[in-house]
């Protein structure tokens, strides 16, 4: 944008140059032929320094440049001029002695103004010497100097040096040249999408699985239409039972984020990898890192261990419980309970065990895995037969475990028995009551128990109270007792008469399966006449 220039000339007189600026706009005086400075066409012959000045030349300069001419762009107005343009010159300069003058240019406007380019036209009398800032040639004895932009308010100088080559009148006109821009903004927003899963690296099988996702819009306009999808592996699932975690997000500003929080239960013991993907509208996704979950378990084993050998009735023996963590997960609380046979009776038990007479228990306490503790127990055998011993292993986060073993206990068979009557004797033909006991006196159920009873040939069969009745024969009855159990005493009688006097022998002989040998009691009766 170019209008009005701003001329000044140099008169060189008897060896001194005088100097006077007038704009291009004004008219030449018709008298002396010198430029004349009309202030009604906004020329000012009066030096006002801007507040603002850049690349300005010292005072040292300053205070050889007595003439002053200034100029209005682009109007020659002061009222709604973008620029003034200011131009200081010596009074006088000698022949070939170099001196400087100014060219100030202020921006009036009140916005920045860009590609500022002032145009000097120096006469050819001149000899440039140097600038500052730094020229450029315009061609045609013309310097252009680029000032840039400058900001409301702002002054920035160019300073000239060179000389008067012969003499005479130099003359020399500066232009301007500056882009006033049209600026539109338009806000060019990019929705963003990004999306970070934690989770606890390490959980029992029976604690939750704590994680968290955070979605975020690190873009710079709206996300909307953000959904999350996390595929869980095969062995997690959600605390409600799903095999899925999907969260209908919504929209997030520029620079938001949403955390959700969730909780997991593991199946089984193991390794878990899984991510989570959000997608939002316009096509965006975005992924997660894989989240790694090592899932511990303890797992429990125990062994009973019976006495060896046949045991005894009668006798002490001990048990041997031995519990074991084969897991990778601490076993808390691991507890053994041996259950006593029905056979059996509590002693004592080591390890702070106690007993309430059908169970003894041990509070072992934590197991780390592959950790073992073994603790005994022992009872006294009260009947035969073949004992199970039984154990229970328990603890936090653990399947039960079991365990059983057997053993043999035997006892002693002992038989007695006697055989009684009730008076030695007895007068011929009076019946005569005979006793017969047996009693179990040892540590084992007599089974088939018979009693056979005989006697000579002058006694008769008269009565008995055995029932069933017994089997007789002449001379002989025998009596099936059956089962007598340890401890047991089973009575009866029977009766004989003599069919002539004397003194008459009585015997019985009793068996049982569990006894080798019979046992046999014998008893005299004297039997008289009337």
């Amino acid at each position: 944008m170019k209008s009005s220039s701003l001329w000044c000339g140099i008169a060189i007189l008897a060896g001194v140059i005088s100097s006077s600026c007038v704009s291009s706009s004004e008219k030449m005086s018709e008298k002396d032929g010198t430029p004349n400075v009309a202030s009604s066409l906004g020329v000012s012959t009066r030096s006002a320094r801007p507040a603002t000045d850049e690349l300005s030349p010292d005072d040292a300069v300053l205070g050889k440049l007595s003439s002053t001419g200034l100029v209005y762009y682009p109007n020659g107005m002061r009222d709604g001029a973008a620029f003034a343009i200011e131009k200081l010159v010596p009074g006088e300069v000698a022949l070939g002695r170099p001196f400087d003058y100014v060219i100030r240019v202020t921006n009036l406007s009140s916005i920045a103004l860009e590609s500022v380019i002032v145009h000097e036209h120096v006469d050819e009398n001149f000899t440039f010497v140097t600038s500052n800032p730094k020229a450029s040639s315009g061609g045609d004895h013309t310097l252009a100097f680029d000032l840039g932009t400058l900001s409301s308010g702002q002054t920035k100088t160019v300073t000239l040096s060179g000389s008067a080559a012969k003499p005479g009148l130099l003359t020399s006109t500066a232009t301007l040249d500056y882009d006033l821009p049209v600026r539109a903004s338009i806000k060019v927003s990019a929705a963003g999408l990004s999306i970070m899963t934690t989770m606890t690296p390490e959980a029992s099988l029976c604690d939750a699985i704590r994680g968290r996702i955070t979605v975020s819009n690190p873009g710079t306009g709206v996300t909307k239409g953000i959904k999350i999808h996390d595929a869980l592996p095969e062995g997690l699932a959600t605390d409600d039972g799903k095999k899925s975690i999907d969260i209908d997000v919504g929209a997030l500003k520029a620079g938001d984020s949403r955390e959700f929080t969730f909780n997991l239960k593991a199946a089984n013991p193991g390794q878990f990898s899984h991510m989570a993907t959000a997608t939002a509208d316009n096509g965006l996704e975005a992924e997660s890192q894989a989240v790694l979950v090592a899932v511990h378990s303890p797992v429990l084993s125990v062994k009973v261990e019976c006495p060896a050998g046949t045991l005894m009735i009668g006798r002490q023996c001990t048990y041997t419980f031995t519990v074991e963590n084969t897991g990778d997960g601490p076993a808390a609380n691991t507890v053994v309970v041996a259950t006593i046979p029905p056979s059996m009776k509590f002693r004592s038990a080591d390890s702070n065990g106690s007993s309430n007479g059908e169970h003894c228990t041990w509070n072992v306490g934590t197991l780390a895995p592959k950790e073992s503790r073994t603790v005994t127990a022992t009872y006294s055998n009260t009947g035969p037969g073949v004992v199970t011993a039984r154990a229970l292993a328990t603890a936090n986060c653990a399947a039960e475990a079991r365990d059983t073993c057997e053993t043999t206990v035997k006892g002693v068979a002992n038989m007695g028995t006697t055989l009684t009557d009730n008076n030695g004797v007895v007068t011929v033909g009076d019946p005569q009551e005979y006793l017969c006991e047996v009693l179990n006196q040892g540590q084992l159920d007599l089974t088939n128990v018979k009693v056979v009873a005989t006697w000579e040939d002058a006694l008769d069969w008269g009565s008995s109270s055995f029932s069933p009745v017994a089997a007789t024969t002449p001379g002989r009855a025998e009596f099936n007792v059956g089962t007598v159990k340890v401890g047991e005493k089973r009575r009866f009688s029977f009766f004989l008469k003599a069919s002539r006097s004397g003194e008459f022998k009585i015997s019985i002989d009793s068996t049982a399966t569990e006894m080798k040998n019979a046992t046999h009691q014998d008893e005299i009766t004297t039997f008289i006449d009337r």
